[in-house]
């Protein structure tokens, strides 16, 4: 697909070609497979014989996983989430879904899933990972604080946060952000005066998530959120007009 006869040639296409070709073997089980690549160039016809010469190597399967820089992170929620079973075929495409899925549990900053390929191979054929991580920050505090200005309303709120990204073990993220406020009614982008009445706001929002809920890639959540505000669709308010809230 890369490489079309008669369409011109490109240094970018042939190398992904190579690429491409090496890839479809080692997602396929062949971890050694190599792909030497030569293209015969006619000056005189202006034209080039692309040749890749493939050496696909045994089949192979996957060894034992190991572990490095887990430091207090439960290992067993790790390598369920990882999800690579001994004993089956290589595959690249199986590693990078695997790398995917330890970054998406939100606790390491970095993930490298490294396969150990000696030469000469393994008379067996099996492939051992070694599974590299570096934690990041398992607990966040955030305090903060904004102005809104805008055609509808203008507030001054604040923002307090708390996340736990290994909440009792397992793994679990627990977050909990609070956003209270008032809004200076009735000043806006389009009514600037002097407020007349002072309505607090707020925003409650809990967030919670269990990874490999019924199997490895399946994560559950819950998200309750509660918000209290004041209904301001009146874009030029008579005085001392009763302001509309909801929860």
């Amino acid at each position: 697909a890369e490489l079309k006869k008669d369409a011109p040639f490109e240094q970018e296409a042939f190398d992904k070609a190579t690429t491409r070709v090496r890839r479809t073997l080692t997602d396929r089980g062949y971890a050694y497979a190599k792909v030497k690549d030569d293209a015969a160039v006619d000056v005189v016809t202006h034209r080039a014989d692309v040749i890749l010469t493939v050496t696909p190597g045994r089949p192979c399967t996957f060894g034992p996983v190991t572990l490095e820089g887990l430091g207090s992170l439960p290992e067993d929620k790790i390598r369920q989430a990882a999800d690579i079973p001994v004993g089956k075929p290589f595959s690249e495409a199986e590693l990078d879904s695997a790398q995917q899925a330890l970054l998406d549990l939100g606790v390491f900053a970095s993930v490298e899933l490294i396969p150990d390929l000696p030469e000469p191979p393994r008379e067996d054929g099996v492939v051992p990972i070694r599974l590299k991580v570096e934690p990041t920050r398992l607990r966040t505090i955030r305090l903060g604080g904004g102005l809104e200005f805008d055609a509808l309303k203008t507030d001054v709120h604040g923002l307090i946060g708390w996340e736990n990204r290994n909440f009792f073990g397992g793994l679990r993220t627990f977050a909990v952000t609070f956003k209270p406020g008032v809004v200076l009614y009735p000043i806006r982008v389009n009514n600037l005066v002097a407020p007349s009445q002072l309505l607090p706001e707020e925003r409650l929002r809990v967030d919670f998530l269990q990874p490999g809920l019924f199997e490895a890639r399946t994560n559950g959540f819950l998200r309750p959120e509660l918000n209290a505000q004041a209904l301001l669709l009146n874009p030029d308010p008579p005085p001392n007009q009763r302001v509309i809230g909801y929860a």
